[in-house]
């Protein structure tokens, strides 16, 4: 079957940042030059990441986290999931820093449905994005 029928992004042993499959939202770090709205197969790498040390990726269902071995935590989202202020939905489709968590130092990363949490060195956990009723405690 073909690995790019649904979004996908990983991490290659050589530390470089792929995707694959509808970028709707931009979750797939691949907004410049009109690559929003389409579906991308083969995978693509993501090169905003190419001199960037990755310790872990994860993905929600309109953004995508990306921690580094620094600590600190970029992305790309779809309704304010990495805290960046743009809750309208139109989103940021290329990688950023989450300037809201650069004063922390991350150690795990977690996006789920329209938000994310985080956790520090010192076992804090913290939440941005989408808040109904249920989603952040």
């Amino acid at each position: 079957s073909d690995v790019c029928s649904s979004d996908l992004i990983f991490l290659s042993s050589n530390n470089k940042l792929y995707g694959c499959g509808y970028n709707s939202y931009g979750q797939l770090g691949l907004g410049a030059n009109g690559n929003r709205n389409r579906k991308v197969t083969p995978p693509e790498e993501v090169s905003f990441f190419n001199n960037i040390n990755i310790k872990d990726v994860s993905t929600g269902s309109t953004h995508t986290l990306v921690l580094t071995t620094d600590g600190n935590v970029y992305g790309y989202d779809g309704r304010g999931e990495l805290g960046r202020g743009n809750t309208n939905g139109s989103g940021y489709s290329e990688p950023g820093l989450a300037i809201i968590l650069s004063s922390y130092n991350v150690s795990y990363i977690n996006a789920s449905y329209e938000r994310s949490i985080f956790m520090t060195t010192d076992n804090k956990v913290y939440s941005v994005g989408f808040n109904s009723s249920w989603a952040i405690g």
